[in-house]
């Protein structure tokens, strides 16, 4: 047999053997390489010897891939029985955690059920505090809204006052010199301010005279800074009958100054009326009878003596549309 070809397939068996220092150490591989020392082994055994090293060598190889299977799975169980310890102790802490919040539970409902039944014995005196609250509270309750009404009434006085004084401070403003001079007066009737003046200074019948004009002039003037003012003008009965035609000259005198007419009104005495009324009757009879004697008209005072006033009526509230409510005449005759 050529010793270069029983070398090559000692080469290669050093080769297969070479890897795996287990295949190595086998009885196999023992056989094997006393088989190859003795020089005398035929090709079947040596192939029969490196397929027999070939099996062992797979086996091996499938032990050790077990193995690490094994390990791994060994590796799987201890980290599982890590975590399950880890949930034990984890409840076992939660178990305890919960037995003492249940008996510091317990020791709460004891101390709450005590502090309840305190708490209904001054809930009692607190229900008597509050009805008597509740009662005071009614009573204070009434007295603020009777306080609160005569505030306001009070308010509207003084606002009403407020007014009334801007009124105669203007009027005495635009009529100083006359009020000065005399000619004509500025009072009141008690509640609202009152311009009066001579009739016989402010002309006869539809004739207005220049203190006539003057005066309209004035209470127009008046009436513009304050749009809270009606007027009444009137005639006094006392002294002197009152002279109608004289009275309307100087309300549409007024009003043509550019007063509203429903803030101007003119009252005449029912008992002037009456006798116009009788006098116009009388005067007719006597007509139609021809001869009858005409009766004779009751003497009356000087014409000096009469006297015209101009009531001044001054609104609590302004007027909200900006036009002024129509002033309530005296049908008996304003008294200066």
């Amino acid at each position: 047999m050529d010793a270069s070809k029983l070398m090559a397939p000692a080469q290669r068996r050093r080769k297969i053997a070479t890897p795996r220092s287990s295949v190595a150490g086998s009885p196999l591989a023992t056989l094997l390489l006393m088989l190859l020392a003795s020089g005398c082994v035929s090709q079947a055994v040596y192939e029969e010897a490196q397929s027999a090293a070939q099996v062992e060598r797979e086996a091996h190889q499938r032990a050790e891939a077990r193995l690490v299977e094994v390990q791994q799975s060994l590796s799987e169980l201890q980290g599982s029985i890590s975590r399950r310890e880890s949930a034990l102790a984890e409840q076992e802490r939660r178990l305890a955690e919960a037995d003492l919040n249940l008996k510091l539970a317990n020791q709460e409902r004891d101390a709450s059920g005590q502090l309840v039944d305190q708490l209904r014995g001054e809930l009692a005196r607190v229900g008597d505090h509050l009805r008597m609250y509740s009662e005071q509270k009614d009573r204070l309750a009434e007295e603020l809204r009777v306080a609160e009404g005569r505030s306001r009434q009070l308010d509207e006085k003084s606002e009403r006052v407020e007014r009334v004084a801007s009124v105669v401070r203007d009027l005495s403003l635009l009529e100083g010199p006359a009020i000065h001079a005399g000619s004509i007066q500025v009072g009141s009737d008690g509640r609202d301010p009152v311009l009066s003046a001579p009739a016989q200074a402010l002309g006869s019948g539809p004739t207005l005279s220049a203190d006539a004009q003057r005066i309209v002039k004035a209470l127009a003037r008046l009436g513009e800074l304050h749009p809270y003012t009606d007027f009444v003008i009137s005639q006094p009965s006392e002294g002197a009958a009152s002279d109608p035609a004289l009275l309307r000259a100087l309300s549409a005198a007024l009003i043509a100054e550019g007063v509203a007419s429903t803030r101007v009104a003119v009252a005449l005495p029912e008992t002037q009326s009456a006798e116009a009324d009788a006098s116009a009757g009388a005067a007719d009879a006597t007509t139609n009878e021809g001869n009858a004697p005409a009766q004779a008209e009751p003497p009356q005072a000087p014409s000096s003596e009469a006297r015209v006033t101009f009531l001044i009526q001054v609104a609590a509230d302004a007027p909200a549309t900006g036009t002024p409510s129509a002033p309530q005449a005296d049908s008996s005759g304003a008294d200066g």
